[in-house]
């Protein structure tokens, strides 16, 4: 339980700069991804959880009904289908790896992204136990930030996003949600290199990937990108376009990676999970508009 010293130092590999992906590429991209982040020091030292606090904590989960209201608006707006959902483990654990949508929605005043409020409804409905949503510690720190929200995140279940955090949930069998993009799709459905962490997780843990595409998002808003800031120009009409998320088959990440001490293993399995996903996200994004 206290001997996180391995997971922590493979976490910190740099990796190269790499192009950014085009959505038909002619030829394979080659693999480059961003590192899982160092282990913490000063404010977010605090991050990685014990075992018993992540299941104590299981007991404020209430993925149902959080935000009742906001998720049948957002339904009814956009007919969300669901499809692959058999290949969510019914006996296990699983990594759910979704692309980035980032389009936010307020929840008891706490900014969530979108596609992390509906796949918690979709998942509570699928799994015998509330899949943990991997947060940025930001929901966290500082304190009084924390303190405000502390009702809303742990309804949802969030979890401060640390390899350690997801590895004892995953061994605890209960699955995780995570994007591990990191930030928003850009352009569009168009994934961007993917941190290592979501691979570690899954490796050390021993359970399975399900990548998951969700479309819908990206279109429903008009977004303009000023100096970093994203800005939304119609919250207020949404465009009715139809959702929809689909669950892929399960990834053995250990079919691709059998030393964890070599960086370029993980390398090539992000960039290979990359290309999946975004192979299937051009799949059901064509003749869209």
């Amino acid at each position: 339980e206290n001997c996180w010293e391995d997971v922590y130092r493979l976490s910190c590999i740099a990796p190269s700069p790499e192009p950014p992906m085009q959505s038909k590429p002619s030829a394979p991209i080659s693999a480059t991804e961003k590192p899982s982040r160092r282990k913490p020091e000063g404010e977010f030292a605090d991050r990685d959880w014990s075992t018993e606090k992540l299941l104590d904590t299981e007991g404020l989960v209430d993925q149902p009904n959080l935000a009742p209201g906001l998720v049948r608006w957002l339904t009814g707006i956009h007919r969300v289908t669901v499809t692959g959902d058999h290949h969510l483990p019914a006996d296990r654990a699983s990594v759910v790896a979704v692309n980035h949508c980032f389009t936010p929605v307020t929840v008891e005043g706490l900014p969530m992204s979108e596609h992390v409020l509906l796949l918690l409804r979709i998942l509570a409905e699928r799994l015998d136990h509330p899949a943990r949503p991997m947060a940025h510690h930001g929901y966290f720190h500082p304190p009084q930030q924390h303190r405000k929200f502390q009702r809303t995140l742990n309804k949802a279940g969030f979890v401060p996003i640390s390899v350690a955090n997801g590895v004892r949930l995953l061994k605890a069998g209960r699955s995780i949600l995570i994007a591990p993009e990191g930030s928003a799709s850009l352009p569009p459905y168009q994934v961007q290199p993917l941190f290592w962490g979501f691979a570690k997780m899954a490796w050390f843990s021993g359970t399975p990937i399900i990548p998951t595409a969700f479309v819908g998002p990206h279109e429903a808003l008009l977004r303009v990108v000023r100096e970093d800031r994203h800005e939304y120009l119609n919250r207020g009409n949404r465009h009715p376009v139809p959702y929809i998320v689909e669950f892929l088959p399960a990834v053995d990440v250990r079919g691709h990676v059998d030393d964890p001490e070599n960086p370029q293993q993980w390398k090539a399995f992000c960039g290979w999970f990359r290309e999946h996903l975004q192979s299937h996200l051009d799949r059901i994004t064509a003749g869209r508009e």
